[in-house]
């Protein structure tokens, strides 16, 4: 008897290490969210997406180097797909980061976490899946959500909205190319050539745009790229710990540490309606999580 009990306690004490491991790391993005838009208010956004990259890839290629199987992570199978993956979140990091310029944390997290909703609708023709109108209906309800914290027509939505939607996308997509990646190459490998796509990407567009640093920008970058391994890292730990279905729904709990960061540094809390609406874009994503449950214990019974 002591065996099988000692087996489950310990997987209940895995999910719960992952399911907190998750939680603080998924937190950790507002914080460099924050730090980006502070930059952006003395620099192009070129700038900071391209120092950004610099560390992020320099801490990745540093952790993976102190690994004994460092030759195997650094090859890929699916070069192309990497490049594509790479290159959407090279694309959803300027959108995002340009939104922030002009809109505060939290409502560009808002719209952001439609991100798992598009991934519904991107699964369709990526990853050949069946969506059913249950899934259906949580994406129409998420982007009800979308419409009222952006309020089009309304003289309330600000342009830079659209490019937290166009960042969701990007991001949606990342995340199916992933799930095709999860069978060919260990996920500190994509890590990596997110971060070394994303460099080059943002290499050839810096020259461009580009204001000499005072003192106070290399420290804030060093800190952004930082904490950005770290969350990058730890939620990669997570997701060995744990399923993605499990730990889906604490993605939410950046909107806690993006309030609280925005209004630290900048003053900004969410109005009534942005909470409304970030409150039903959760509702719908939650709504997803619950109906893949359902469906993944019908199978494991088999009806």
């Amino acid at each position: 008897m002591a065996g099988p009990v000692e087996t489950t306690g310990t997987a209940a004490r895995d999910t719960t290490r992952a399911i907190l491991l998750f939680t603080v790391s998924i937190s950790l993005f507002p914080i460099n969210d924050a730090i980006a838009k502070l930059l952006t208010a003395d620099y192009p956004v070129a700038q900071v997406v391209w120092a950004r990259y610099l560390v992020h890839l320099t801490v990745i290629t540093l952790l993976m180097l102190s690994q004994a199987d460092t030759r195997r992570r650094f090859g890929t199978r699916r070069p192309g797909v990497q490049i594509l993956r790479g290159t959407c979140m090279a694309v959803g990091a300027y959108a995002f980061v340009f939104a922030l310029s002009h809109i505060s944390v939290v409502d560009a997290l808002a719209i952001l976490f439609l991100t798992p909703l598009i991934m519904v609708v991107l699964s369709i023709p990526v990853l050949g899946e069946q969506v059913g109108l249950h899934r259906w209906g949580a994406v129409v309800v998420g982007f009800l959500g979308v419409l009222i914290v952006m309020r089009p027509g309304l003289g309330v939505m600000h342009w830079a909205g659209s490019l937290a939607l166009v960042a969701a996308f990007a991001s949606a997509l990342q995340q199916v190319l992933g799930r095709k990646l999860g069978a060919t190459d260990h996920p500190m490998t994509s890590v990596f050539y997110t971060g070394l796509i994303g460099f080059i990407v943002a290499s050839a567009v810096v020259p461009f745009d580009w204001h000499p640093p005072s003192g106070n920008f290399w420290p804030l970058v060093v800190v952004l790229g930082v904490i950005g391994a770290i969350a990058h890292f730890g939620v990669i730990k997570a997701l060995a710990m744990a399923p993605a279905s499990l730990l889906s729904p604490f993605n939410y709990p950046q909107i806690f540490s993006g309030a609280l960061t925005g209004y630290l540094l900048f003053g900004h809390l969410p109005d009534f309606w942005s909470m409304i609406g970030i409150a039903v874009i959760m509702a719908s994503g939650l709504y997803v999580y619950h109906r893949e449950r359902l469906l993944s214990r019908r199978v494991a019974v088999g009806t």
